[in-house]
């Protein structure tokens, strides 16, 4: 949505149409995409515990340190995925209140346009919505980074 999305939305002729096509985008984003974000920490939950089991299984020895070492990544990961939430809460969500706000005053009103400095303000929100989404986009991606850095050492290899 931040590169693709947000571009088109800008070129839109008013206020209104740019406010119905952001909330649209979101609707979408709610109905598709949320529900994944919230099963991913639960299903890398449920690795870090297979790993867990798998490192006390797995070796001759079993030891407290292994079994650690084996689930530790991926409750970092975890750690990092939960970090996005007061992100969200605190940076992006009053983002998409202030937009549906304008479109209902702007329906209410019955125009395109509110024909004074808000209708520049949207292009602003629009912006701080782009900035703060990155933060939303780059701590998955450090989540992964951490997981697949926990594969690359051989957490997944048989000992």
């Amino acid at each position: 949505m931040l590169v693709w999305v947000m571009p088109v939305v800008r070129l839109a002729p008013s206020t209104l149409t740019k406010c119905r096509q952001f909330n649209h985008a979101i609707y979408l984003g709610g109905k598709y995409l949320q529900p994944t974000s919230r099963a991913l920490p639960v299903f890398i939950l449920v690795i870090a515990y297979l790993s867990h089991t798998q490192a006390l299984t797995d070796l001759e020895k079993p030891s407290y340190s292994d079994a650690v070492s084996a689930w530790s990544p991926y409750v970092l990961a975890i750690a990092t995925l939960v970090a996005t939430a007061p992100w969200e809460i605190y940076l992006i969500f009053p983002t998409n209140d202030k937009i549906a706000a304008m479109q209902e005053k702007l329906e209410k009103m019955g125009k395109e346009n509110f024909g004074d400095k808000r209708d520049e303000e949207i292009g602003d929100l629009l912006t701080d919505w782009q900035k703060w989404h990155v933060g939303r986009v780059v701590m998955p991606l450090v989540a992964t980074a951490i997981m697949a850095g926990a594969g690359a050492n051989g957490r997944f290899k048989r000992r």
